[in-house]
């Protein structure tokens, strides 16, 4: 009797599955929020109709953490200062916290934009497969630097005009990712804008 409600017991006790990691819907997120990253206004703009909403750069959440590490990173560069209009913000999307940066360096006439999206607590990479569909074509590379660490990289970027399009995975358990304040997926494309340099005639 007890060997036959064995089974049942086992089945009841089971926990439920965890629902599938919306890649789409996180990608999605990430191609409309930094589709525009060479103009801070527009992507502000956009990202604000878009329901996101700003949030405090302190450690009241982990991108405040990251923003405040790299400010002192800016700091400690010789002739470098933060480009002004960035920001931070968030939104709820299928169930995942999202959150997006805006921010540059303008060093010496060179600006550096950048507009990253991250899912610190993401569980896994994306698979290449997932990426390529996404993106359309195949990446430039796809390499693993340390063991669980995932880093796709597309050059140019999201589109025409943006240099380097990364996608990052680091684990939740890696000691360099808690270090440095990045855990789960990262989303990034970049832009650099020379005409200010040119223009100094450097």
């Amino acid at each position: 009797m007890l060997a036959a409600l064995l089974p049942l017991l086992a089945a009841g006790s089971a926990q439920p599955a965890s629902p599938p990691y919306p890649a789409e819907a996180v990608l999605a997120a990430f191609g409309t929020a930094c589709a525009t990253a060479e103009d801070f206004g527009v992507a502000r703009a956009g990202l604000l109709a878009g329901g996101w909403q700003v949030v405090a750069e302190d450690d009241s959440n982990p991108l405040g953490k990251l923003t405040q590490l790299g400010r002192k990173a800016i700091a400690k560069m010789e002739g470098s200062k933060e480009h002004p209009g960035g920001g931070s913000f968030s939104r709820m999307v299928e169930g995942r916290t999202l959150y997006v940066s805006l921010s540059g360096v303008d060093l010496e006439g060179i600006v550096a934009k950048g507009c990253r999206l991250y899912d610190f607590s993401a569980p896994n990479a994306l698979s290449a497969d997932q990426l390529k569909d996404w993106a359309v074509r195949e990446p430039n590379e796809r390499k693993e630097p340390t063991p669980g660490i995932v880093e796709t990289i597309w050059n140019p970027g999201m589109k025409p005009g943006h240099m380097e399009m990364k996608i990052l995975f680091v684990p939740q358990d890696s000691r360099i990712g808690n270090t440095l304040g990045v855990t789960g997926l990262s989303f990034a494309t970049s832009v650099m804008d020379l005409s200010a340099a040119m223009s100094n005639g450097q």
